[in-house]
């Protein structure tokens, strides 16, 4: 026999592939139930929980928030309630623990089949909502804790994505889901795994709280470096503190200054220090193969960084050498309006020829008078603490190049500003380390679920009597 399809001892062919021998292959119907869900809106949700509230999964949440394979309501942070608590289970199916809640429709096909597994429910009313569906075990045959990985086996979401309809958003529907096959080991195996990745989840989310409390340090560096709280002994002595009122600034700035110019301190607007532009108004040509990088508004994240998965270009001779960028410049997001987007600025320093177009300006700043990282972590954190959201912006939620050139800027000599960038630099490259250890972390069990989740690495447990 062939070595390519010699079958494993051990192991069996199926639909799927080769899977162990004791392992089945199922129809989602043949072990869970469906329950019935809500289509309430956000306009339909709050979050001031009382004893009589009823707890709403909407699917943006499961995309974003409630990003871990389990819910448990005794960890779970912002889970929304209904703004109406008059819900009755004849209107819909309260869940129970371990009860799965899927998400049925997606923009892309990621995100088809994201799950999340409910725990910890206690006394409380939950209710499945817009776009999910919900599903129950019935035949006691899926263990706790595996359930959402069910989905996530290599096989079974590709036979999920297979089933998806639409063009724009992708779609499932109960009845498509009811058929779709799925592998299930014996549940002791499966309580195993859970077991394993579970490890995996908690060394995740170890590392995802020493970021958090790195960045958290950060900003308290910031908010002290940025504000003159804290200086240097060299720049500042015992005699030579401030009382110079700050003037010309709005009263949001003021007060994280204490009404107070750091004594050898400017207070200038940002046209004074540097140049505002906007990008190019070329149309995009996304079937050239070579030419000049775009940097437009999907190429940066809300931290800042810039993500260059797909970048449309342009032919160099429509691009001025002015509009090239150069490492320095600064790109402010000036037309998203959101709380996260609207003021964010990254700091370019890629390797290449980009320009930029969308709603980016360019500050190019005068590096004779400040040091572009200090302006840069100057506007991010003002940014941080509301500024931009609490200034006057036009009514269609912009802050236009006019605006941004007026914008105050506070800031000590270029020889402090230098200690101040180091300080926070360094911050930014143990924050960035330890993002490196999570994304191995991620990459990790990645790797060993999907092993574990096919069969192809046997767990060791006792066989059930």
């Amino acid at each position: 026999m062939n070595k390519d399809t010699q079958i494993k001892e051990g192991y069996k062919e199926t639909k799927f592939g080769r899977i162990p021998d004791n392992w089945k292959v199922v129809r989602v119907s043949d072990c869970f139930a469906f329950l019935s869900s809500t289509s309430f809106s956000r306009n339909d949700l709050y979050y001031e929980v009382d004893s009589e509230s009823v707890f709403y999964i909407h699917y943006g949440d499961i995309h974003s928030t409630f990003n871990k394979t389990i819910l448990d309501f005794e960890k779970g942070k912002n889970i929304p309630v209904l703004i109406h608590s008059d819900v009755k289970n004849g209107d819909t199916t309260f869940l129970q623990n371990g009860d799965l809640i899927i998400i049925d429709a997606s923009e892309d096909y990621e995100g088809i089949g994201t799950c999340i597994e409910i725990r910890n429910i206690g006394n409380r009313k939950v209710i499945s909502g817009l776009h999910t569906i919900a599903i129950r075990d019935i035949e006691n045959i899926t263990a706790s804790g595996f359930r959402p990985y069910i989905f996530k086996n290599k096989h079974v979401s590709l036979a999920l994505k297979k089933i998806a309809t639409g063009s724009k958003v992708y779609g499932i529907s109960k009845t498509n889901l009811s058929k779709l096959e799925i592998i299930l080991p014996p549940i002791v195996e499966q309580q195993k795994i859970a077991r394993i990745l579970r490890t995996c989840d908690m060394a995740i989310e170890t590392t995802e709280k020493l970021i958090t409390k790195k960045r958290e340090r950060k900003k308290g560096l910031m908010q002290q470096l940025l504000t003159g709280k804290r200086r240097f002994n060299e720049f500042i002595s015992v005699g030579n503190e401030s009382n110079q009122k700050l003037t010309g600034v709005p009263a949001g700035l003021k007060r994280l200054y204490n009404n107070k110019l750091p004594f050898g301190w400017n207070n200038s607007s940002l046209y004074t220090i540097a140049k505002v532009s906007y990008g190019i108004s070329d149309p995009l040509n996304r079937t050239l193969t070579e030419g000049i990088k775009i940097i437009s508004l999907p190429n940066v994240n809300k931290d800042g960084q810039f993500i260059l998965a797909e970048v449309p270009l342009i032919e160099r001779e429509k691009v001025t050498n002015e509009q090239i960028l150069q490492v320095g410049d600064l790109l402010f997001n000036w037309r998203n309006g959101s709380k996260e987007h609207l003021g964010k600025t990254a700091f370019f320093n890629l390797i290449g020829d980009f320009t930029h177009v969308g709603f980016l300006l360019k500050i190019k700043v005068r590096k004779e008078k400040v040091e572009p990282f200090f302006l840069y972590s100057y506007i991010n954190f003002i940014k941080q603490k509301g500024f931009f959201l609490r200034a006057k912006i036009q009514v269609n939620n912009t802050f236009n190049k006019e605006e941004l050139n007026e914008l105050p800027v506070i800031y000590p000599n270029i020889k402090e500003q230098l200690k101040i960038v180091t300080i926070l630099q360094n911050a930014d490259k143990e924050i960035e380390t330890i993002q490196k250890q999570m994304a191995k972390l991620k990459e990790f069990k990645r790797g060993l679920m999907q092993v574990l989740l096919t069969g192809e690495k046997r767990v060791v447990y006792e066989q059930e009597v």
